[in-house]
């Protein structure tokens, strides 16, 4: 029996703690479409700017998004920017806040939204390729999960003596700890394959990406910046707070932004250069922003490259801190109680 309760305590807990799907956020009526509704951001953009190419206004093609201004106080900004808190998917906000930035400016925005599109393309792509060279992490760290229970259902179902042992505290007590140390390894292998591993740098290249279309749409580099201000956590916020502070005390925005490239590295200062010579010698923006897309793209496949290249590495620590001691005293231990305990009640325990 009590091998029984073992296994069944390991099978609850790997049910429980290890196969249990991803938590999902709770629905919120205030959104019109739910979560199996809503459709691809970069292809509501495609659809909403070949709606105002057709000469619609954006107010008769925000029905897409599920918002009008219609019956109620304030403009169409107003209502696309009181419905960004509500949405969990970052892409989706970028779309929003720059459909708000396209509603408060006026104009078409059919080409800020092409863009918009394609840039949100290319962060399902990264995201993909992340997924994808994540796969055989994943595969690696189910199979050293199942493993050892594999390997002690088999020995508990083919040999007496195995279960005798199980039976036994010393037994129990082991196994116990093995199902604590497999959990934990899992729990700890996923958590490094999920985390993003974020850089400063690659932040900022979100900030910047969010720059260009907001630029595109109407705004200057410093109003797009300290826009952005209001939707970035963390050491970010903190820099672009430093350089809000700096406009707000007579700063040009060429010196601004000089000194936030170099606050947050050398690499993000080579993304701003061709901004900040613009700022200073009032050269065209348009080629100047193309080019940093390129660099941004660039910034994004050199953190993926690095992630992946490190992920063998930093999935060492918990294989070496949890799994394998956890196959030990599942998959092994067991089987060398029984064989010591063997020894005792064989013939040559009489010599």
């Amino acid at each position: 029996m009590t091998v029984l309760r073992a296994m069944v305590v390991g099978i609850a807990a790997h049910r429980l703690l290890v196969a249990r799907p991803e938590p999902r956020r709770p629905w919120r009526p205030t959104n019109r479409h739910t979560r199996t509704e809503r459709r691809d951001p970069a292809h509501e953009c495609d659809e909403i700017a070949r709606a105002l190419r057709s000469g619609a206004s954006l107010a008769t093609t925000m029905h897409h998004l599920g918002i009008s201004a219609q019956g109620d106080e304030g403009t169409l900004a107003d209502h696309v920017a009181r419905a960004i808190p509500d949405e969990d998917d970052a892409d989706r906000v970028l779309m929003l806040r720059l459909v708000a930035t396209i509603a408060a400016q006026g104009g078409s925005g059919a080409e800020a939204l092409d863009r918009c599109a394609s840039r949100l393309r290319a962060r399902a792509d990264d995201r993909r390729e992340r997924r994808l060279a994540a796969a055989p992490a994943r595969l690696s760290a189910a199979v050293m999960t199942v493993l050892p229970f594999g390997v002690l259902a088999l020995l508990a179902s083919t040999s007496t003596s195995v279960r005798s042992h199980l039976g036994r505290p010393a037994g129990a007590i082991a196994v116990g700890v093995g199902i604590a140390l497999n959990v934990a390894g899992w729990c700890w292998m996923r958590r490094i394959i999920a985390d993003r591993g974020d850089s400063d740098l690659a932040i900022f290249a979100e900030v910047l990406e969010s720059v260009t279309l907001h630029v595109r749409a109407g705004l200057t580099v410093r109003s797009a910046l300290l826009t952005t201000l209001h939707h970035v956590d963390g050491l970010m916020k903190e820099h672009l707070t430093e350089f809000g502070w700096r406009i707000e005390h007579g700063w040009l925005t060429a010196d601004a932004l000089a000194e936030l490239g170099e606050r947050i590295g050398p690499d993000a200062r080579q993304l701003v250069d061709g901004v900040i010579r613009a700022e200073r010698y009032g050269s065209a923006l348009a080629p100047v922003l193309d080019r940093m897309v390129d660099d941004i793209d660039r910034v994004r496949r050199e953190a993926s490259l690095r992630r992946t290249r490190t992920l063998p590495v930093r999935l060492s620590a918990p294989l070496v801190v949890c799994t394998l001691p956890s196959f030990v005293l599942l998959a092994v231990l067991p089987a060398i109680g029984a064989a010591i305990a063997g020894l005792g009640t064989g013939p040559l325990s009489n010599i």
